[in-house]
């Protein structure tokens, strides 16, 4: 697997996170406990993944065009549709990459917060691999 397609993966599946970019689908909700099982191993001092879940309670504004760079390129274009990836990736990863996503509350860049929910478990009754 290439680093690239690692990324990506990591961000579609692991954090399936949610950029306030546009809007949040859980203003004002409670908090929902971190979706893992197991805990980090003893003497672990690296990044634990923790749900960003502080979500806004009124629509936050649009960024600029200029920061929406998938915008200048037209996915339905096959010629244009690798370079509309790579801006909604670069856009993506932007601020998120300094822990490995574990906790993407800490980005400087943009807000970001995870969708609830979405666990692997089949207690939470969704995308059971189980």
């Amino acid at each position: 697997m290439t680093k690239g397609s690692w990324i990506l993966r990591t961000l579609l599946v692991r954090t399936a996170v949610i950029g306030i970019s546009g809007c949040s689908l859980v203003a004002g909700a409670q908090s929902f406990p971190n979706s893992f099982t197991d805990p980090p191993p003893p003497g672990w001092t690296g990044p634990v993944f923790k749900l960003s879940q502080d979500y806004p309670s009124t629509l936050p504004s649009l960024e600029p065009l200029r920061k929406r760079r998938w915008r200048q390129f037209d996915f339905k274009n096959p010629a244009q549709a690798p370079q509309y990836l790579q801006a909604v990736l670069d856009y993506c990863l932007e601020g998120n990459t300094e822990d490995n996503f574990a906790d993407v509350s800490k980005n400087t860049v943009r807000k970001w917060y995870h969708a609830p929910w979405l666990h692997t478990t089949p207690q939470a009754g969704n995308l059971s691999t189980e």
